[in-house]
């Protein structure tokens, strides 16, 4: 139940075991049902729960060692960077898409107006030309463009999270 809630959090096991005053192979055990949790990390689990699906930000973790503060932190920020790089990376494959389809829609436009017009000498190889175009850009660009677009809100929440938990 503990890695069900850490997980709909989008949290890491390091992390959450921050904010419950634990460490992380305390918190992998108890995720594995070898150890039992103390009630006051459960409690700040509970608390740190309804804050979070409240919509509020993060609130900063309990009194820590300085050192596993600092190694945490370092953490967040490292995976802050990260995301806003994978974020930047989809963003720019969603540009290259919408390009594509862009520059496909212009040639089954050209091909159409060529049709038209007759002005094409070999009318079987006009047709194996549009259902080339069709078939590589029309199906498989769509699907890639759907997956990136959720990829990119998907980050950008991660990102909104990561950047309250400073």
């Amino acid at each position: 139940m503990i890695k069900k809630i850490r997980q709909e959090l989008g949290l890491s096991q390091e992390l959450t075991a921050g904010y419950l005053g634990i460490s992380r192979s305390h918190l992998a055990m108890v995720e594995a049902s070898r150890r039992a949790l103390s009630s006051s990390a459960y409690t700040r689990l509970m608390e740190l729960y309804m804050q979070l699906t409240a919509g509020k930000t993060a609130p900063p973790p309990p009194a820590m060692a300085k050192e596993a503060g600092a190694a945490l932190r370092k953490a967040v920020e490292a995976n802050r960077i990260q995301r806003e790089y994978q974020l930047a990376a989809a963003r720019n494959t969603l540009r290259k898409l919408e390009q594509q389809q862009q520059r496909a829609s212009g040639m089954l436009a050209k091909l159409e107006d060529l049709k038209r017009k007759g002005s094409f000498k070999d009318p079987g190889l006009l047709g194996i030309i549009e259902d080339n175009v069709k078939k590589a850009f029309e199906g498989s660009a769509a699907a890639i463009r759907l997956k990136t677009q959720l990829k990119i809100k998907a980050l950008e929440a991660e990102l909104k999270f990561l950047k309250g938990t400073k």
